[in-house]
């Protein structure tokens, strides 16, 4: 982006092994990292599950403003499952032995879900084999979620699959600044 030097780590609660994952307090001393490189005046912007990491990073002293785009955005105490509603969307598989979430092999409700505007036969040549598998951490990991020392901007998108609007909605009011975008 002009003007702006963009970091996007790699986060270890997603992955092609589930074995290897890491959870929301790995995800988090990642970015903390980032962010002790970086120095203040951080802008730090999560979407989707990158949300609770924003949250559990909300009074770091290099943070200016967070930005969640379709992102969860926990309150203290809430977890990813806490926030769907406890239920899980069509294109999550949740392992009923340990909890881990796999994206779902159904290429149709994954690219409905996560990247309609792919054409199909690009979708399944080229994104839907990235996609599968793919892990994601425990979905039961509770947020700390300390009180907010910057403000905070959340984007709702109006047509997202992945991250229910209606969650978005609940989920921006705890936001200074609430954007809607038609996506």
């Amino acid at each position: 982006m002009e003007g702006h030097r963009v970091h996007a780590p790699d986060l270890p609660s997603s992955g092609p092994d589930a074995a290897e994952l890491g959870g929301l307090a790995d995800d988090v001393a990642v970015v903390s990292q980032a962010l002790h490189q970086a120095g203040p005046g951080v802008i730090l912007v999560g979407h989707s599950a990158g949300g609770m990491v924003l949250a559990e990073l909300a009074d770091h002293p290099a943070v200016r403003h967070s930005v969640y785009v379709a992102a969860l955005h926990p309150q203290r105490g809430q977890s990813v499952a806490d926030m769907l509603g406890g239920r899980m969307p069509d294109w999550m598989d949740v392992r009923p032995d340990d909890g881990v979430v796999r994206v779902s092999d159904d290429a149709d409700v994954v690219r409905r879900t996560l990247c309609a505007e792919v054409e199909k036969e690009r979708f399944l040549r080229e994104v839907f084999p990235r996609y599968v598998p793919t892990y994601l951490s425990r979905l039961t990991d509770a947020s700390s979620a300390p009180a907010a020392g910057h403000t905070t901007t959340y984007v709702v998108c109006e047509e997202d699959q992945a991250v229910p609007p209606a969650a978005q909605e609940v989920m921006s009011s705890a936001a200074d600044h609430v954007e809607r975008l038609p996506s």
